[in-house]
């Protein structure tokens, strides 16, 4: 399988304290890869440094994807160039529907302003037509359809979850960085989810994912890094890595 992602020695220091120290991490496309460790690990920065959130770029290593540099780029070409990323607040627009929510997730949405529609009638419906069929397809996916008039704060929280998930896929993403996607909702929704993220990567879509329940990581991942003050302390499948001592000594207290 060709590496989707590769990080050679990336390290980042705020204020002289190292969050991030010598991290090299290769995941490989259609793999479900995990990233556990305790609070203050490291793990939210380096996600960070991946789709730039808050322009922080790395001081220094590099961050390949699909085999090229993207340390200096920024947010919004992370996200044009295939990366996309679910935040563990997942920072929904409560007062729009559920299908407002995903078009305005759409990286063209500029391109159906009033001025461009003016200017480019035909083009913007063509934009239009298929953004629509674009958001339908994955609120299908994620079994929200039926609620896509309604407004997004009227769903429960596991469905918002589920919609927080769809609006990156509704710009075909092929890496998806999701942190804790299964934080806070209740068993059922919590196996819904994994299910979703499951036929994403039959899809051949790569994913990179934040979680701290250990029942989650070892259903869906093919292999886990653990960091630990902002190093990568140990790498392997989730059965090797649950029972590496070092990480049941700092991480689960066994």
């Amino acid at each position: 399988m060709d590496e989707v992602l590769v990080l050679n020695n990336v390290s980042k220091s705020f204020d002289g304290i190292m969050a991030v120290k010598n991290v090299s991490i290769s995941i490989k496309k259609g793999e479900v890869v995990g990233l556990i460790g305790p609070n203050g690990a490291g793990k939210t920065t380096l996600f960070n440094l991946i789709t730039k959130t808050h322009q922080i770029k790395p001081d220094s290593g590099k961050i390949l994807y699909n085999s090229h540099k993207i340390n200096g780029l920024l947010d919004y070409q992370i996200a044009r160039i295939g990366i996309g990323r679910l935040f563990q607040d997942i920072k929904i627009w409560g007062s729009l529907t559920v299908m407002e929510n995903l078009l305005l997730a759409r990286t063209d949405v500029l391109k159906e302003n009033p001025i461009y529609r003016l200017l480019f009638p035909n083009r913007y419906l063509e934009i239009k037509e298929r953004n629509m069929k674009e958001a339908e397809k994955w609120l299908a996916f994620v079994n929200l359809e039926e609620y896509k008039t309604k407004k997004a704060k009227e769903l429960s929280y596991g469905q918002q979850r589920l919609l927080g998930l769809a609006r990156p896929l509704c710009n075909n993403f092929e890496l998806l960085l999701l942190d804790e996607p299964t934080s806070g909702i209740n068993t059922v929704m919590v196996q819904t989810i994994l299910e979703k993220i499951q036929s994403l990567a039959q899809l051949g879509k790569t994913i990179f994912i934040i979680e701290h329940y250990m029942d989650v990581v070892k259903q869906i991942t093919d292999r886990v890094y653990f960091m630990d003050n902002g190093e990568i302390i140990a790498t392997g499948k989730p059965d090797e890595i649950l029972a590496n001592p070092v990480v049941k000594e700092t991480y689960l207290g066994a």
